[in-house]
């Protein structure tokens, strides 16, 4: 069985966007950072639709989150941490289910982890930033 990889899953909108500001914005900030970013979609909801289409994810009744799958080179706390931090600064995360002119349930602001130690490096960042 091959490891479960570090990837954490960010919903900030539409996903080209915020491939984006991951791929270019943040790896200015912090070269070589990026391992992989891979847009996709994901749904807390764990008995959701399998594989869903785009157009089903638009039609907002699969229950889905466009994301980007990021993994860092450097997984530590410290990094997970200035990239959770990052995606606060490119998104409003207040307003529900809509980012600037794009709107629907699939653009909802949302972080999707791997592990235990992201659930609480998200949970600390989000309170650090409330």
């Amino acid at each position: 069985m091959a490891p479960i990889k570090d990837i954490i899953s960010l919903g900030a909108g539409c996903y080209w966007g915020t491939e984006k500001y991951v791929r270019n914005d943040f790896q200015k900030r912090f070269p070589n950072s990026i391992k992989s970013a891979t847009v996709g979609f994901m749904s807390p909801d764990e008995n959701h639709m399998k594989n869903p289409s785009y157009r089903q994810v638009c039609s907002g009744t699969t229950g889905h989150v466009e994301v980007l799958d990021v993994e860092l080179n450097d997984p530590s706390e410290g990094m997970v941490k200035e990239l959770l931090r990052f995606f606060f600064l490119f998104h409003d995360p207040t307003t529900m289910d809509r980012q600037g002119n794009d709107a629907g349930t699939q653009y909802a602001s949302a972080i999707f982890v791997s592990n235990e130690e992201q659930k609480k490096i998200a949970n600390d960042v989000i309170a650090e930033l409330q």
